[in-house]
């Protein structure tokens, strides 16, 4: 069974249309049976089945039987999470085959996020162990049709794209075609096809030909970035996606994707559709185009206020500081997915709110005085990241060690999604090592924090009202965000991927200071985190590292990674085994005139014990 997503987009119909023509069965993924089915009822052997790559609980009944998919999903940003959720759950389906749309120049390195969303998808789809091909088509000539409502208006259309520079844009109906093919034929599987039109078009030469067919003289202007950007959104159009236009045309604009490719010649066996082919098949709709909807570039995030999530997230622990636990069904979604640590979640759970509230329950038994200080807040999006600091007394035996009596601080990190106003998902970090051997339950180790000496202040006073936001420091553009998230994205290729340390005194302030945990000792500066770093790399060599979150605000960036190592040395004792590990981490940077001069950060580290075999519990 081939199974489609996306179908209710423009390539998604095509290619269903073409699929049909097989013969073959299918199936349609879609988030609306009804509404899909109104659209598509008529397409012969197709079957329409709900699912939607947000909520994972969805995908495992969609993907039954499956053994062949096309993964398309809205440009959106959360894409990434989204195609994640996709592959793994292909992955647990025991599909074979996923043809993957991606988009033309993918690569970690890309100028533009969009390409580097791309590169992180097919990556993880690489890595999944399914069989895959990446579709990498450049622009679509359906683009050109939405032009003709400026064009009306004023005559012309404007963009940021070079008037010099052209682009071999291609037809919709020939990416379809190659999906098909992909889809239905043997040989297609680890192959990256680029595919393009037979020729590159400038806008000005796009402008001649939409003029000839509407009889009329049409123009092309080029707008700097940020008057395009304006242009964009007083339409109303999304921030993201004002964005993701303006960023693929400055990186059009340097030239390096004007190539034609001959990748749907060697599949096919013919040419693509011409532009001139694509403007006489659509004259009708170019001089009598429908009624404008501009939901078609609003769509795909929510309307969202930063500051309103930010407040639920201070209310959410402010009002679990008061024991109110009612406040978890309030903010958080029923269906609510944690990732990472959560206490009292075992691998089987299906309800994890629930899973959450009795890990709570948990640790105030444990510690009756616990709290919680919300110390940084970051927002972009749909996500807020947020740094904590946890505070309780030990008063209760745990795993068999009497209570000490002692009150520990111990810090974590949030990463929540919302949806609809509720937390629909949550990605946990704490330093778990140091809240149990603040109980007593580890022992010290070496490069651990260090016990706390006699005269040592007492943990601080319970806030009993947290603040109702959180500073993020100066208001920065546009630019300046994607600059720092620049910053820390080339921290993680070029400092621990590539491994060069010397390269922290180009990205970090000489004040910088790491908090991190028990793990590493906190806080400390530059010259001990390269020199960490440097040594850790010659026990766990790093083959990589994912960011797959980045959420900048003000002078702040969040990030959500994971590092795969490769426990090659010995270490506390064991052996080198080889052994791939797998260690999430959630991190804050704080980013002044373009260095890093701060950063906080929590990670899965016990797990990292339990992958060698050093901590019995089953994560």
């Amino acid at each position: 069974m081939i199974l489609v997503t996306g179908a209710t987009g423009n390539i998604g119909r095509e290619l269903v249309t073409q699929l049909a023509q097989t013969g073959k069965p299918f199936s349609v993924m879609v988030r609306n049976a009804a509404k899909a089915q109104a659209m598509l009822g008529s397409i012969p052997n197709l079957k329409i089945v709900e699912g939607d790559v947000s909520k994972t609980q969805t995908l495992a009944a969609a993907l039954e039987g499956v053994e062949r998919a096309f993964l398309l999903t809205p440009s959106d940003f959360r894409q990434v999470d989204q195609q994640g959720n996709f592959i793994n759950a292909a992955k647990a389906a025991g599909v074979k085959h996923i043809v993957k749309l991606s988009v033309v120049g993918a690569a970690p390195d890309a100028p533009t996020q969009l390409m580097r969303w791309h590169a992180q998808s097919e990556r993880e789809l690489e890595q999944s162990g399914i069989a895959w091909t990446h579709l990498r088509p450049h622009v679509f000539y359906q683009y050109w049709l939405q032009l003709v409502y400026p064009i009306n208006m004023t005559g012309g259309f404007y963009a940021s794209l070079a008037a010099n520079v052209a682009l071999p844009a291609i037809d919709i109906r020939d990416i379809a075609t190659v999906a098909v093919r992909c889809l239905t034929e043997p040989g297609h599987e680890g192959k990256v096809y680029r595919l393009t039109g037979p020729e590159a078009l400038t806008n000005v030469q796009v402008a001649e030909k939409i003029g000839k067919v509407m009889g009329k003289n049409v123009t092309y202007s080029y707008m700097p970035p940020e008057h395009t950007k304006a242009g964009m959104m007083q339409m109303g159009m999304q921030p993201w996606f004002v964005d993701f236009v303006v960023g693929m045309d400055e990186a059009y604009s340097t030239g390096r994707y004007s190539d034609v490719t001959y990748d749907f010649y060697r599949i096919t066996g013919r040419q693509p559709i011409s532009a001139d082919q694509f403007f006489s098949d659509f004259g009708g709709f170019i001089k009598n185009p429908p009624q404008f909807d501009m939901s078609a570039f609003a769509g795909g995030a929510p309307q969202v206020n930063p500051e309103e999530l930010k407040a639920k997230v201070i209310r959410l622990y402010d009002e679990l500081n008061h024991n109110n636990f009612d406040v978890l069904y309030e903010i958080m979604d029923p269906h609510f997915t944690a990732h990472g640590e959560t206490m009292g979640l075992d691998p089987s759970d299906k309800d994890h709110l629930a899973a959450v509230a009795r890990g709570i329950q948990w640790a105030k038994w444990v510690f009756p005085d616990l709290y919680v200080s919300v110390d940084d807040l970051v927002a972009e999006g749909d996500k807020v990241a947020a740094r904590l600091t946890w505070r309780g007394t030990v008063t209760q035996e745990v795993y068999g060690v009497p209570p000490n009596g002692q009150t520990i601080e111990w810090t974590g990190m949030a990463i929540n999604r919302f949806e609809n106003g509720k937390i629909v998902e949550r990605w946990f970090n704490s330093d778990e090592m140091g809240m149990m051997r603040g109980m007593g339950l580890l022992p010290p180790m070496g490069g651990g924090a260090p016990a706390p000496a006699a005269d040592a202040q007492p943990a601080a006073a319970p806030q009993t009202d947290l603040p109702a936001s959180s500073p993020v420091g100066p208001q920065v553009s546009n630019s300046e965000l994607e600059g720092n998230k620049a910053i820390v994205r080339y921290f993680y290729e070029h400092v621990f991927t590539e491994g060069h340390v010397e390269k922290l005194k180009d990205i970090m302030d000489e004040s910088f200071e790491d908090h991190g945990e028990a793990l590493f000792g906190s806080a400390h500066g530059r010259a001990m985190l390269e020199g960490g770093i440097a040594h850790m790399s010659k026990m766990f060599p790093v083959k990589a590292v994912e960011v797959m979150d980045m959420i900048a605000e003000g002078d702040l960036v969040g990030v959500r990674g994971v590092m795969t190592l490769v426990h090659s040395a010995d270490w506390l004792g064991r052996a080198p085994t080889g052994k791939e590990l797998k260690w999430n981490g959630l991190s804050i940077f704080r980013i002044k005139d373009g260095k890093i001069v701060a950063r906080w950060f929590n990670s899965d580290s016990l797990y990292i014990l339990e992958q060698l075999g050093y901590w019995p519990v089953n994560k």
